[in-house]
């Protein structure tokens, strides 16, 4: 009863969140510090998450319909990252495994075998990173529009570009994909250790 009394007090301060100052949020939120937190709200207001946190359990994750009678719409355990891409789509990643949930039709696509996920929210896209090495991206529909192998390391700029780092035999090699194509931008018989992002560029090491 307590944790219905908690879930249906949640979903109340979500109806009238629009009207909430940050500050006013915040002093909201903190009254469920012990139990939820990362309270996400898509733009139209009728779908939220948050996560629930457990001592010795694995932190779960609660979508709830603002519109539907059952107000819990769904329930992911062991995502580690669960962003909302628009009014009507979830992606979520975690336990080797990655999702693009439809929430009004509850359809889901899911991935496998996945090491990590990115999101490129101006080209609508998505990639993911495969224990075998194989980089996938996919478009928000979950059509695959790139798929290459031997990967190693991979980072994006959020956006619509993505940094890749090929080795083959004794050669490294940069790719980068620009939302629609991959085109390689720099090949060294030497070892690349790293690759990091930096506002106007990237940096190799």
């Amino acid at each position: 009863m307590r944790t219905v009394c908690l879930l249906l007090w949640l979903c109340s301060g979500i109806l009238i969140k629009a009207q909430k100052t940050d500050a006013e949020m915040d002093q909201w939120m903190s009254r469920f510090s012990t139990a939820i937190g990362g309270l996400q709200v898509t733009d139209d207001q009728r779908f939220a998450s948050v996560t629930k946190y457990y001592r010795k359990n694995s932190d779960t994750i609660l979508i709830f319909d603002t519109k539907s009678e059952n107000i819990i719409l769904d329930t992911l355990v062991k995502k580690s990252k669960v962003t909302f891409l628009n009014n009507n789509l979830v992606f979520a990643v975690g336990n080797s495994t990655a999702e693009l949930i439809d929430l009004p039709s509850k359809k889901s696509k899911k991935f496998d075998q996945i090491i990590s996920g990115e999101i490129l929210s101006v080209s609508k896209q998505v990639v993911l990173l495969d224990h075998a090495k194989n980089i996938n991206i996919y478009d928000y529909k979950g059509k695959l529009l790139h798929s290459s192998k031997g990967v190693q390391d991979f980072i994006s700029d959020e956006d619509c570009r993505v940094y890749l780092v090929y080795k083959n035999g004794s050669t490294s090699e940069i790719a980068v994909w620009n939302g629609k194509t991959v085109k390689t931008i720099h090949t060294t018989s030497n070892g690349i250790k790293s690759i990091k992002y930096l506002p106007s560029k990237s940096s190799f090491h």
